[in-house]
This record gives structure tokens, sequence and C-alpha cells, in this order.
């Protein structure tokens, strides 16, 4: 499916597309699973406009017979009364989760911008409380002997539900009551509305070398270090075009040193010049301040991919 979509991207057609899925699981958790990892990803990149969820005759006889009756306790947060009604909650979840579409009101927090309801801290303060035993709840994960040992660690039992890729979205589609899950900057969890109650350990990527490397091996790690560190160094600077009279110019140049001297380009307006540096993200905005003191004007900043010194 991820192919054809591709190709369509390629051949520049534009039509909707709804992803069709259906069940022959049998459980209300299993079939949450299914249409979660079958359509959540895709829609996720952006490939999708529209779900369409079924089960077969027998699973949808079977379901409306047993005891469960399409209601996932706990989970759903909905009493559904049929099959029909557990699928359209299940759709408009995932739809929701995947911010394809929204349905219905979701209450976030936005701490750095003054807008926030609630003081964060007592806030989380109140989940880690209420969820500090995690009995009897559901952990969706893809590292789940990681997060098994913790919870021995802990003393704690909880139904731990391994899954593959999407697993911000599993409380959202009513799939498990938590998740545990590698966190870099956290935008991810903030746009599925979830809060951070615990960190079970702090990681890193490392690079380890032999010390006994042959000199074609060490070539190879010479080369891959440079890819490294360019991409290191270019994230931490950014770079800026801006145009300046030409009396301002060696005030410009003590903040703006770029990697070795800024670049200056005449302009057709005579005393004025274009200028090209690079600036440190740490400083950047102490810099641009300074910059319009010096009466720098059309000051463009540009992200860099990658970096060489």
């Amino acid at each position: 499916v991820r192919r054809m979509m591709v190709r369509m991207m390629e051949l520049n057609i534009n039509n909707p597309i709804i992803l069709s899925t259906h069940s022959a699981w049998n459980t209300a958790d299993e079939h949450l699973i299914h249409f979660a990892t079958e359509t959540g990803a895709l829609l996720l990149d952006g490939m999708g406009d529209g779900l369409f969820l079924g089960v077969n005759e027998k699973v949808h006889a079977d379901f409306a017979l047993s005891s469960e009756g399409g209601k996932v306790s706990g989970r759903n947060y909905f009493s559904n009364h049929s099959m029909e009604q557990f699928l359209n909650t299940t759709a408009f979840g995932i739809l929701q989760a995947t911010r394809t579409r929204i349905s219905k009101t979701e209450y976030i927090s936005c701490p750095s911008c003054g807008r926030t309801l609630f003081e964060l801290q007592e806030t989380t303060a109140k989940i880690r409380s209420v969820t500090s035993h995690l009995k009897g709840l559901k952990i969706a994960t893809t590292y789940s002997t990681i997060l098994q040992q913790y919870l021995n660690d802990k003393n704690i039992k909880a139904e731990i539900h391994e899954i593959s890729g999407s697993v911000e979205i599993a409380p959202s589609i009513g799939l498990a009551d938590a998740i545990c899950d590698l966190v870099s900057s956290g935008s991810t969890l903030f746009t599925n509305g979830l809060k951070e109650v615990e960190v079970i350990l702090q990681s890193e990527a490392v690079l380890s070398v032999n010390k006994n490397l042959t000199t074609e091996k060490q070539l190879i790690l010479e080369k891959l270090l440079l890819r490294i560190n360019a991409v290191k160094t270019a994230k931490n600077n950014k770079y800026i075009l801006l145009n300046a009279p030409n009396h301002q110019l060696k005030n410009i140049f003590s903040l703006l040193p770029g990697m070795k001297s800024p670049t200056v380009v005449p302009l057709v307006e005579e005393g004025w010049s274009s200028i090209q540096s690079v600036v440190n993200e740490n400083d950047f905005w102490e810099v641009i301040e300074k910059l319009k003191q010096f009466e720098a004007e059309g000051i463009i900043v540009i992200p860099i991919e990658k970096m060489i010194v």
C-alpha cells in the first residue's frame, strides 16, 4: 500500500484515498491492534484521507454474542452496543490520534507560552500518585523486556502489550492506558495528549571502536566520523544573511566571525553590502538584537543541514 501511494505521489495523482482493512481476530484488543498497526502508521505519514474498518461475518456474530459485547472496559471510554458502533468509535479514534480528522475536544497545556490552564508540576504529581502502582493497567510498548524488568524491580503488576510502531496512539484508540517509549524532545507526547510520569532509564547512542583497527577500517571510521560531526556541528549553528550599511560592517563583523570570516557582497545601492555568515544557536537571539542596533536589515536565517569545519 505504501509503495502504491508513493507511486501516486510521484505521478501527481491527488485523489482521496480510503484505507480499508478487515480484522479476523477474536477479541476487542486484537481488533484494535490490527486496525491501528494497519492504518495508523500510514496516516501518521500523511498517506490516506479516511478509514473503512470491518470484520468478517463469523467474527461479527461471535463478537456480538460474547460477554464482551464489543466493549473495551476502561480503555475505550464508550459503551459500544454493537460491532458497528465499536468500528465507528475505533475509526474516529485512529483519525483523531493521527491528526487526520479532529472530531472531539482535547485538553492540552502549553507551559512555555503562558496559556496553561493548570499548574503542571502539581498535575504531574497527581498523575504520579494515581498511577504509582499501575495495577490492572495496560501498558503498550516496543521495549517489553526493559519495561518488564522495571516493573519487576518496583514490584508492580501490569499487563504489557507489545506492539511495533505508532505506540503513542495506543491510549487514544483505547488499546492501552499508558505507553513506555523512547522520548527525545517530547513533541510526540505533547501532540498525542500524553504526559511523562516516570523515567525508566536515560540512554544515549555511543560509537565504540576497536583500538586495533586495520588501516582500511580506520579510513572508513574517519569517513563516518566526518559525516557524524558535520551533522552535529550543523545542528548547533544557523546560516544568516543580511543587508547593512558599509559604515557598520566592522561592528557586524565583531558579532559574526563566521567559520573564517563573513562573506561580503556589495549591493547595487551604493554604501550597502550583503553579509553572509554563521551564528551559534545558543547566541542567536542576542546576536539578532545587536544586529538590529547596527542597522542590519532583511535578516534571513536558514537551518544548516551539514557543516564541515
